[in-house]
């Protein structure tokens, strides 16, 4: 189970939305995700993700690792929480629960 990593991805995708996509409300939304915006505080170094879970596999560990940008927070979350209220707290700044509520108000 991976969190937020820093990678390159993010300095070579180009995010646009069509004019009559239904995701326009949230755009700018979808455009910080695009460029790893969301996650940027919590981003772990991928070298340094990828080195824990080859450590971790080839130590012999089994079953999910967590590693990476607030992957411990959300493995402690899955254990405590109701899968809804965990999906509603990882999620809730990225769009979907703020388009619902423009499309609500329409």
């Amino acid at each position: 189970m991976v969190g937020a990593i820093g990678t390159e991805i993010y300095t070579k995708y180009e995010m646009t939305l069509p004019a009559d996509s239904w995701y326009k409300p949230i755009g700018d939304i979808i455009a910080k995700q695009a460029r790893g915006e969301l996650q940027e505080p919590a981003n772990e170094p991928a070298d340094v993700t990828a080195h824990k879970i080859v450590r971790d596999t080839l130590g012999g560990r089994h079953g999910k690792i967590w590693h990476g940008g607030e992957a411990g927070a959300a493995s402690v979350g899955s254990w405590l929480l109701p899968t809804g209220i965990l999906e509603w707290f990882l999620h809730r700044q990225r769009g979907l629960y703020q388009l619902r509520q423009y499309y609500k108000t329409r």
